[in-house]
């Protein structure tokens, strides 16, 4: 754990602006269907009760249930922003992303590289050629890995389901209940499966 501290000193920078913009996207991601929900179950049907308080303020200053429903292109432009909002984010991320793989790399290799060269005559004739290149070459490529894909795969996946989860919860709380139950299974079989 202090050894992976130590190599994403150069790079938590990156990492936690990935974080970041992984947070934005999920949330962006579960926007837009929210919007075209609250389009279709308030405007469209006409029940402004459907919409949370927070939203009646905000859309009726602009105008009432009747300017909405002449006016569904305002949505439509909305959609679209959030969704070229989410492609900049999206990229973004992925360079954040690469740029802390690229600096944690080139910490490791650095490291690994000055300390194999501080290292006696007697450890070189006890380890095999082979072996010294695989440690500097394909296990730092197996670190990059999982630190790049795995590590922060599953932190984007616990951002998505917190996020998941206040949305699921401003429609129903007994459904989200019974959604979020299957839960410690699907991680059960994921874990047993990995």
């Amino acid at each position: 754990s202090s050894l992976l501290i130590y190599f994403i000193r150069r790079a938590r920078k990156y990492f936690f602006l990935s974080l970041l913009f992984s947070f934005f996207l999920n949330f962006l991601q579960l926007l837009n269907p929210r919007i075209i929900g609250y389009t279709v179950d308030a405007i469209l049907s006409g029940k402004e009760d459907k919409l949370p308080v927070y939203l009646q303020q905000l859309i009726f200053k602009i105008g009432d249930l009747n300017y909405w429903q002449n006016h569904l292109w305002i949505i439509a432009v909305v959609i679209l922003v959030v969704s070229f909002i989410f492609c900049f984010f999206k990229y973004l991320s992925f360079v954040f992303n690469t740029k802390a793989a690229e600096i944690l790399v080139c910490t490791m290799r650095s490291d690994l590289y000055h300390h194999i060269l501080s290292l006696p005559y007697s450890w070189y004739s006890l380890n095999h050629t082979g072996d010294i290149i695989q440690r500097t070459t394909t296990d730092v490529e197996t670190i990059r890995d999982f630190m790049v894909n795995q590590l922060l795969y599953l932190a984007k996946i616990f951002i998505f389901i917190f996020i998941a989860l206040f949305f699921m919860l401003q429609v129903s709380w007994q459904l989200t209940c019974i959604a979020f139950s299957f839960t410690p299974l699907i991680v059960y079989d994921g874990m047993k499966f990995s």
